[in-house]
């Protein structure tokens, strides 16, 4: 059950439980409410866009995941049809010469290994190679002996040529003391029993395992010969044809090789690669022709090691710190050519088709929320403000309202009781007059002021003298100015303008009231009500010589109960509507109303446009 306060109507009861509510309820505290709130919605919105941008920078890296293994996988079908053209090639075709047709009749001719220069049917292909039972390395591109280089058309310049790439070969491959060149030239010939057939599943899930072969071949008997190749004699054999193998030899080029054995006798058969244009042009310029260059390298690595490199030169996307760096794909070609590894790392990531959507939603919400922070805590700052300005104004009108009655009321008394004589009465009179006088200002600008917020002010204006609308206001200010010690001085240029006498009138008093009240104790007590003509306007000044109004409340003065002292140290008397009343009835006639600083004093300057 609440108790009611003594002493208080229902109204102000209200008006001060408001007052202590605004008075906990204070700037800082609402700052804190709407701090608390600015987080509550930006950290769930920030942690949201953060999730989304990484899950497109996801998405971006699967993608260019994608396309590094559709890379691979082109470049890796290219490497297996070279290696299965070379699983196709018989035996007999790493010699000089083939033995073709029907057994019966057999027609010698030159191999397709024996064209030079060396097709190249993979990059960096150099040559082809044979390595006999006896160590003997040989090459399709030399024939044996010179007449049978002039029998299949080998000039004496193209087999100098021819030779000379022979000793290249064997320089490079007899020279290298590596681990295929000592087990295949060195190692006893005794061949593997033959394991039982291979399952037919897939390694890795990719190819099917590879496995030896069985091929009837044909060839020259070499000492049934003779010289004039007028006779041949051949004879038909079986071999057995090992897969091929890939290694990379100390001086760095590539071996590709297969055992092939025949009766049991082992053969080394293959083809040299040189290694800078095999990685080069068989797999970093196609890497270079596609868009993951941009934002990867390409590390090409065998047995551990760092063959080249490529890539990588981009650095748009999404930031560094975030998926830059990563081991994009990791993956080794299909044997034969397993031992080399495809490694690429990411640069920079190119932002997704949603990226922008992500960044223009995120970027539009901050803003609004920004925005909608800042509106709101000034919207409330200023509610508050309101508030305790209309606290104020309450307990300035009625204590403007208390004065005047409490003065009223003791005169009347006192001249009720008979206790004064002929020369008091007058006096007490004349107080009474000046205090209704002074309370009948109050309540019309009060009415006046509760008009105006409620609905716009209808003021109708005539065509008046400036002289005339001073003249009929005169006599409503200058008893007040006199008795509050001051003297009033007119100087009016005479100009028509468009002006409604009441309203007028109104804002002369406030004026006056306003420079009586801050210029008590000033040395000259003199209020000067001027007017002059400039630039197709009436300028009508009201100038006190009193301390004049700081230079930060020269716009804030002409607010709705805004006062330029402490509330509970101020000097002077007022509520606060005075001047914002005085603007609403100016802009109401179609004028302006400003104040400048003079020395010393103030000058409040009324400018209604001449008609």
């Amino acid at each position: 059950m609440s108790v009611a306060t003594p002493g208080r109507s229902r109204p102000q009861r209200r008006l001060l439980q408001r007052g202590l509510l605004l008075g906990r309820f204070n700037e800082r505290r609402f700052l804190l409410v709407l701090t608390g709130l600015f987080a509550a919605l930006a950290i769930p919105a920030a942690m949201l866009t953060a999730y989304a941008w990484r899950e497109l920078g996801w998405q971006a890296f699967h993608q260019q995941r994608l396309l590094a293994e559709e890379l691979t996988a082109r470049i890796d079908a290219e490497m297996q049809a070279f290696v299965l053209d070379e699983e196709a090639r018989s035996f007999t075709d790493y010699a000089f010469l083939v033995v073709e047709g029907d057994p019966e009749t057999p027609v010698l001719r030159r191999s397709p290994l024996s064209e030079f220069p060396v097709e190249e049917t993979v990059p960096g292909l150099k040559a082809y190679f044979q390595v006999d039972p006896s160590g003997n390395l040989t090459t399709p591109l030399v024939p044996d002996g010179r007449d049978q280089a002039r029998e299949f058309g080998v000039g004496a310049r193209e087999l100098e040529r021819r030779l000379g790439a022979d000793r290249e070969v064997k320089t490079l491959i007899a020279g290298d003391r590596v681990e295929v060149v000592e087990r295949n030239l060195y190692a006893p010939t005794e061949q593997p029993a033959r394991s039982a057939d291979p399952s037919p599943a897939f390694a890795d899930g990719k190819v099917a395992p590879r496995v030896k072969r069985f091929e009837q071949n044909v060839a020259a008997v070499d000492s049934a010969r003779d010289e004039s190749l007028d006779e041949l004699v051949v004879t038909t054999f079986r071999s057995e044809v090992d897969p091929f193998d890939f290694r990379r030899l100390d001086a760095g080029n590539f071996l590709l090789y297969r055992n092939v054995w025949r009766e049991n006798r082992r053969f080394v058969q293959g083809a040299l690669i040189a290694r800078e244009e095999f990685v080069d042009r068989g797999i970093l310029d196609a890497f270079g022709q596609t868009s993951l260059s941009r934002i990867a390298g390409l590390a090409v690595v065998h047995g551990g090691e760092v063959l080249s490199t490529a890539g990588g030169s981009s650095t748009a996307g999404y930031p560094a710190t975030d998926l830059a760096g990563q081991v994009l794909l990791r993956s080794r070609l299909t044997a034969p050519l397993d031992g080399i590894e495809l490694v690429y790392r990411l640069t920079a990531l190119p932002r997704g088709t949603g990226s922008a959507v992500v960044l223009w939603t995120a970027g539009a919400f901050a803003a609004i929320l920004v925005v909608g922070f800042v509106w709101l805590y000034r919207l409330g700052v200023g509610q508050i403000r309101l508030g305790r300005q209309q606290q104020d104004f309450v307990s300035s009108v009625s204590h403007e309202l208390k004065s005047p009655l409490t003065s009223i009321r003791m005169y009347a008394e006192i001249l009720k009781a008979g206790w004064a004589d002929e020369a008091q009465k007058r006096l007490y009179f004349e107080t009474i007059y000046d205090e209704s006088e002074r309370l009948s200002r109050l309540i019309a600008n009060v009415l006046e002021l509760s008009r105006l917020s409620h609905r716009p002010a209808a003021l109708e204006c005539t065509t008046v003298a400036v002289s005339e609308l001073v003249d009929n206001a005169r006599s409503g200010i200058e008893s007040s100015i006199v008795a509050a010690g001051f003297e009033l001085l007119v100087d009016v240029e005479d100009a028509t303008v468009q002006a409604e006498q009441d309203a007028f009138t109104q804002v002369l008093i406030n004026l006056t009231d306003n420079a009586v009240k801050f210029a008590r104790d000033a040395d000259v007590k003199t209020v000067e009500i001027t007017s002059r003509i400039r630039d197709g306007a009436a300028v009508i000044a009201v100038r006190d010589y009193g301390p004049g109004v700081p230079r930060d409340q020269l716009r804030k003065i002409f607010r709705l109960f805004y006062r330029s002292e402490n509330e509970l140290t101020r000097e002077t008397l007022g509520t606060g509507i005075g001047l914002a009343l005085v603007r609403e009835l100016v802009t109401s006639m179609g004028g302006e109303v400003d104040v400048v600083n003079r020395s010393p004093g103030a000058e409040f300057r009324v400018v209604l446009p001449i008609r």
